[in-house]
């Protein structure tokens, strides 16, 4: 049996990121603004920072147990999503849009 895992975080406070998988399939999609950062110690990615799609922060450090040393650090499953500049475009009129009154 297959067990892959993923996990799409687009908003809210995530402190630590920890991933415990042998394969390469697993994936943890962030979706933030072009904003974001690796964030370093010891020459070493500990983490990332930056803005989810909707602007409000996020500090997220990544966690690996030093214990369990066959799989890979949690940073290797991160795949970061940003918004191409015609989707914020929309996202912006539709925000207007919304607002509106009529």
């Amino acid at each position: 049996m297959e067990m892959n895992a993923t996990a799409h975080l687009y908003g809210g406070r995530v402190d630590f990121i920890s991933s415990y998988q042998y394969g390469t399939t697993e994936r943890i999609f962030i979706y933030a603004q072009e904003d974001w950062l690796w964030t370093f110690e010891a020459d070493k990615i500990r983490g990332i920072t930056g803005s989810w799609w909707d602007g409000t922060p996020f500090n997220m450090r990544f966690t690996n147990n030093p214990w369990q040393s066959e799989y890979g650090p949690a940073w290797t499953r991160v795949a970061v999503i940003t918004p191409e500049p015609a989707t914020l475009l929309l996202m912006t009129l539709g925000g207007l849009l919304s607002r509106r009154r009529r």
